[in-house]
């Protein structure tokens, strides 16, 4: 099978993370952030660096959810259609 890459802003990806962790998603909420973290390095090929200061960073912006609520606004925009 080819690669899939990640091609989007890493912050994106990082909140996606963050949110799936928060959520409990995988392993009845038993998985680490940094397992989860080294899963999607490993499957979308990208190295994320220091996550954890990367997600102080968002906290600071405007938006600190801008991919999430991007990625929603989207999907019900699609559904509308």
């Amino acid at each position: 099978m080819d690669t899939i890459r990640w091609t989007d802003k890493k912050c994106g990806l990082i909140e996606m993370l963050y949110a799936l962790d928060t959520l409990g998603s995988f392993d009845g909420g038993e998985l680490s952030l940094r397992k989860l973290t080294d899963f999607f390095e490993n499957s979308f090929d990208i190295k994320l660096g220091n996550i954890a200061r990367a997600f102080n960073e968002m906290r600071l912006r405007k938006n600190p959810t801008s991919f999430l609520d991007k990625m929603k606004d989207l999907r019900f925009a699609k559904n509308s259609l």
